[in-house]
């Protein structure tokens, strides 16, 4: 039989389920799953691709976006991974499933 000492620190170790991250009103609990994050893009939702026609927003923009900041994505309030280019005011936010599929892009002042 395991020490219950033991067996809490055994299951502190375990990171908690991105879903319930999701939730998390603390961004670095969020960033803390960040290694789960998709690391490029594996394709477009319909959704996706109008958003980025109407807002001329190109797939090489949103998978630069996706391949640079990859390692900041957290798992925002709606379930999605997003990444922002912090370093540009007018830069892309591209939201992606589990799977890599980027579900929405927009631009961080529109």
């Amino acid at each position: 039989m395991i020490p219950i000492c033991a067996a809490i620190a055994a299951m502190a170790m375990v990171l908690p389920s991105p879903h319930l991250v999701a939730q998390a009103s603390d961004l670095s609990l969020r960033q803390i799953a960040s290694s789960n994050a998709p690391e490029r893009v594996a394709g477009y939702t319909p959704h996706a691709l109008t958003q980025m026609r109407d807002r001329n927003i190109s797939k090489s923009d949103v998978e630069l976006t996706v391949a640079l900041h990859y390692r900041t994505a957290f798992l925002n309030r709606q379930g999605t991974w997003q990444y922002t280019d912090r370093g540009n005011p007018n830069g892309i936010i591209a939201c992606l499933n589990d799977d890599g599929y980027v579900v929405t892009v927009f631009m961080r002042n529109s």
